[in-house]
């Protein structure tokens, strides 16, 4: 799964992020242990950073955190799916995917089915 923020701030003095679930996962579960927002959420809360993903990320995360939780994660789910919707979600910009066109590398990959 891919993660980026783009270099060069658009007009307005903000940055967009894509994000996926890895990343997005990696970032509820750490931050109670951080006791303070994490640079992508400080960002989107301050303004600074606009934040889009996927619309099946969306759902995707709770479902992930939940897995990882079974796995032995070392982490209060009920917390991380609480920081969730509560802070990450609001902030997001959810973007339908459907019928946008496959990278060249994504396409030919050999785990697509």
């Amino acid at each position: 799964m891919y993660s980026s923020a783009y270099p060069v701030p658009l007009t307005g003095g903000f940055q967009l992020g894509v994000f996926d679930t890895s990343v997005l996962t990696s970032d509820v579960t750490a931050a109670p242990k951080r006791g303070q927002p994490s640079s992508i959420l400080a960002g989107m809360q301050h303004g600074t950073l606009r934040g889009f993903i996927p619309h099946y990320v969306w759902a995707e995360v709770p479902r992930v955190l939940a897995d990882r939780k079974r796995e032995g994660g070392a982490f209060d789910l009920a917390r991380a799916e609480r920081l969730w919707w509560q802070q990450y979600v609001p902030l997001l910009h959810v973007v339908c995917v459907d019928g946008l066109p496959m990278t060249a590398a994504a396409a030919s990959s050999p785990t697509r089915t």
